[in-house]
């Protein structure tokens, strides 16, 4: 069923439709006054479904645009700066140790956050996604310099 989920994430319809279904199952004590409440219930979980689909796909999209940032201001900085100039205010290891510290200090923070609602709309959740792109990003650009140096 993953290999089915992926396929549908990649954009092939065909199989969204089995998901949803996978997704449906209920235990077999569910009753249901008729079948119109079965079928509607059976059409909000193919929805719900699709909506996860979606949002999956939009957050994994917006991931590589934020990692492809830092990539392109490392190379760009690396390029334009420090290689002509044969300047570097750091050293490779300070670069390093400064990526591992953002990458671990993000995933860390969002290891088990007690603060989540069940809409992850309030304040300090939109809060705790922006810096945990942002430390992500910082990352991502402090180990391509090192890479790059």
């Amino acid at each position: 069923m993953q290999l089915k989920a992926f396929a549908a994430l990649c954009g092939c319809r065909s199989f969204l439709l089995d998901v949803a279904d996978c997704e449906f199952r209920l235990p077999p004590s569910t009753t249901f006054p008729n079948d119109e409440h079965r079928e509607r219930a059976r059409h909000n979980s193919h929805e719900t479904t699709i909506r996860r689909c979606r949002l999956l796909r939009k957050t994994l999209a917006c991931s590589f645009l934020v990692i492809g940032t830092a990539v392109l201001a490392a190379g760009v900085i690396w390029a334009v700066w420090i290689k002509r100039s044969g300047l570097s205010l750091f050293t490779n290891q300070v670069y390093g140790a400064g990526s591992v510290v953002a990458f671990a200090w993000a995933t860390l923070g969002r290891l088990g956050w007690s603060g989540q609602s069940m809409g992850g709309n309030t304040v300090f959740e939109r809060l705790d996604e922006l810096i945990f792109r942002v430390l992500y990003w910082i990352g991502t650009f402090l180990g391509i310099l090192a890479l790059l140096n």
